[in-house]
């Protein structure tokens, strides 16, 4: 057996990985407006998606839509029941580096 593959924690910025924020919601006049917010890492960005973009749970217990603005999600305004489901979604979206496994060398996107 093979020794497994050693991934980087982090990329570089560079064309390989675009670390970009692409939330783009609509606004109430039909616009819309996109972050385009730039990061080092996959998960600068997703932290920066969970504190910018993703409404916390609210307090008072009224619900919350919970729907993915990322520019060309194919999900649409299908929206989740929990916030928890829409940041796990959010990685879809972004380039987060393979992690190999050290018994059976399979690689794991998070």
């Amino acid at each position: 057996m093979s020794e497994p593959q050693s991934f980087p924690a982090t990329y570089p910025l560079d064309n390989a990985c675009d670390f970009t924020c692409h939330w783009s919601p609509t606004t109430q006049n039909q616009h819309t407006i996109q972050c385009n917010l730039q990061f080092s890492t996959a998960a600068d960005l997703h932290q920066h998606l969970a504190e910018a973009h993703i409404p916390p749970v609210r307090k008072d217990n009224t619900r919350t839509l919970h729907i993915c603005h990322w520019l060309n999600c194919k999900r649409g305004n299908n929206p989740f029941k929990k916030r928890d489901q829409l940041l796990t979604h959010c990685r879809s979206h972004l380039t987060y580096p393979k992690h190999a496994c050290g018994e059976c060398s399979a690689q794991f996107k998070w």
